[in-house]
């Protein structure tokens, strides 16, 4: 994400640099993050940084302490951040680019903040990219006008990369729209809409994003309200994944609708702010089985341990794992694996979701949930043929697509199961909440969060979930209208 730095600067002519005070400079202690603006008179010819100063040390010529490089800003210039990035990467030096206007003056330091996951929600940044090029090329204004029916204008405030994107998705869906902030009125003046009197809306009716974030949103957790909710939310990280978690429950609901005359289930299994806390060690662990194993924390071995039931090696992990059986289909243009247990009956049985659907976090097939779900349905006497269609839980464009290429027919069953933390409810087909299954568990269930589950976990998922829709087909089989 491009970024804007607006800081206080040093000046300096350039004919006044010489190596004794640029090296006293940087080495004053905490002057390490200053910036020193070179003049050549009165025009602006490039700054020295620590960066800049560290790449020229060893050399004589003074020129090589200076960052020559600059953006040149036009108002409503759209190219910016893309041009921006281009000159990030081309340019291994400084990791600040100057913004400069027409006439040469300093406006803002520019700097990418680029994708890392450590585990830390503040620097979820790949994740929320993600799911923020899945709003862009998905989300459409019935969706806003269904899901957010009390929304009517859109408020952004400040302005950085991601923010003039989202301002972009919300434009396209012809919302009312007031930005916010010295950066908006500069970059882009004709865009600029702050709050007139024809604006009849009501406070309640706006929908607050703050593209530089909140500080009161993080206190060491998730704020369970905050990601719950997308009105006044504070954070980039919440914005896109609730935004995002509506829109499979939405996508879901059309197609349930679609699907009237089947059973159709959407399982939601509770995030983990969502369950109760602390129980057999969860919080002990953030990483599954094998990136546990690679990287040896003593902590999380020991976790893993009891979860998967005794102790392994990696080696004997991925030994296991190969015996799986894995196919990969190509489905609406999409290249995606497929899982599948062949049944006597007639009916089928539609599995979409991720991880849990793909059995990632158990090493044989006979452990996964869809093979359990398959034994405890054979118990109840069904004996459908079951097909597991796996859809990573940061892409509901390939869900969307998914769902409208399955052929159904009188008598099949699909489920969608996944992991469900946004406001929007189901109101279409069935639903099984796994919320107090989970609350009740006396077992290690799942390694990180309840989504990734061992052995147990799944057996206990696919138990409550073949208990659910075996009256359906006792029902059809019987001719007679479902019971609930």
């Amino acid at each position: 994400m491009i970024r804007f730095l607006d800081t206080d600067v040093f000046t300096i002519q350039r004919t006044a640099i010489s190596h004794t005070l640029i090296r006293n400079h940087f080495f004053t202690k905490g002057s390490l993050d200053d910036i020193i603006a070179v003049y050549e008179q009165e025009e602006y010819y490039g700054f020295i940084s620590y960066d800049t100063f560290l790449n020229a040390l060893g050399t004589n010529d003074l020129e090589n302490y200076i960052f020559r490089e600059k953006y040149v800003l036009h108002p409503d210039d759209d190219n910016i951040w893309q041009d921006l990035k281009e000159m990030f990467h081309c340019n291994a030096i400084s990791t600040l680019i100057p913004i400069v206007n027409v006439h040469g003056q300093i406006m803002y330091f520019a700097y990418e903040e680029k994708p890392k996951e450590t585990g830390d929600p503040h620097e979820q940044t790949n994740t929320t990219l993600h799911h923020l090029e899945q709003i862009e090329s998905n989300i459409l204004q019935e969706f806003f006008s269904e899901v957010y029916p009390q929304v009517k204008g859109v408020r952004i405030y400040n302005l950085n990369e991601w923010g003039y994107r989202f301002f972009l998705i919300m434009k396209r869906c012809g919302y009312y729209i007031e930005t916010h902030g010295e950066k908006w009125e500069l970059l882009y003046p004709s865009q600029t809409r702050l709050a007139v009197k024809e604006n009849t809306l009501t406070e309640t009716s706006f929908m607050n994003i703050y593209a530089e974030g909140y500080p009161l949103i993080y206190d060491g957790k998730f704020s369970k309200k905050a990601t719950a909710e997308i009105i006044d939310t504070y954070w980039w990280e919440i914005v896109v994944r609730a935004i995002t978690n509506n829109f499979y429950t939405w996508v879901t609901q059309k197609f349930f609708k679609k699907f009237r005359k089947i059973c159709s289930v959407a399982v939601t299994i509770p995030a983990k702010h969502e369950i109760k806390p602390k129980l057999y060690g969860e919080d002990s662990c953030h990483s599954t089985v094998p990136e546990v194993l690679k990287n040896g924390d003593l902590k999380q071995l020991e976790h893993c341990r009891n979860v998967y039931g005794r102790k392994i090696t990696l080696e004997e992990w991925d030994k296991l794992c190969a015996s799986k059986e894995v196919s990969v289909q190509h489905i609406a243009g999409h290249k995606l694996e497929t899982k599948h247990f062949e049944g006597r009956m007639s009916g089928k049985l539609y599995v979409i979701g991720p991880c849990i659907v793909q059995g990632y976090t158990v090493p044989e097939d006979k452990e996964t949930f869809l093979y359990c779900l398959k034994e405890e349905l054979k118990k109840k006497g069904v004996d459908y043929s079951i097909t597991g269609i796996v859809v990573g839980g940061n892409t509901p464009n390939v869900y969307w697509d998914v769902f409208d290429s399955i052929t159904i027919r009188e008598g099949d069953i699909i489920v969608s199961i996944r992991e469900h933390s946004g406001t929007y409810t189901y109101t279409e087909g069935n639903k099984l909440s796994l919320k107090n299954l989970f609350d009740t568990r006396e077992e290690y269930w799942f390694y990180d969060i309840p989504i990734h589950t061992n052995y147990k976990g799944n057996q206990a998922i696919a138990k409550a979930l073949a208990e659910y829709i075996s009256p359906h087909i006792t029902v059809r089989l019987q001719n007679t209208p479902p019971p609930y």
